[in-house]
């Protein structure tokens, strides 16, 4: 073989070494991002037990709660903790934090309204402003 030949053959070797590790390291690479895609991935069917979905669902109804009353004229901040057992609420602890002195919405309003949004009495609810 002449040398030129088997520079090319030894090249076109090492060539062909090096993209077939590029290409292994690629899927490699593609297929572990598609399990930490799929670990990330949140689909409330694969939950567990019904208490998770619950557990999603007041969070959600908390979230609405807050930007709800955030809204409202005078308030900076809203903060609600729920309290539940067996798939129930059994109180709530809402703080709301004045942007002034003071609040355009009646501590009234308030309680009426996170009391019906979550079914529970308003004497199960804990108000205080900071």
């Amino acid at each position: 073989m002449n040398s030129k030949k088997r520079l090319f053959l030894i090249l076109g070797c090492c060539t062909l070494i090096v993209v077939i590790t590029i290409m292994g390291i690629m899927l490699r690479e593609s297929s572990s991002f598609q399990e930490r895609e799929k670990a990330n991935r949140y689909c409330i069917d694969d939950m567990d037990t019904n208490n998770d979905k619950d557990s999603l669902y007041f969070d959600y109804i908390v979230a609405v709660l807050v930007e709800t009353i955030k809204n409202e004229n005078g308030v900076m901040d809203c903060k609600i903790n729920l309290n539940y057992s067996n798939g129930e609420i059994v109180s709530a602890n809402v703080s709301v934090v004045a942007e002034g002195d003071e609040i355009n919405i009646s501590e009234t309003n308030i309680l009426d309204y996170v009391s019906q949004s979550l079914e529970i009495s308003t004497e199960d609810i804990i108000l205080s402003y900071d």
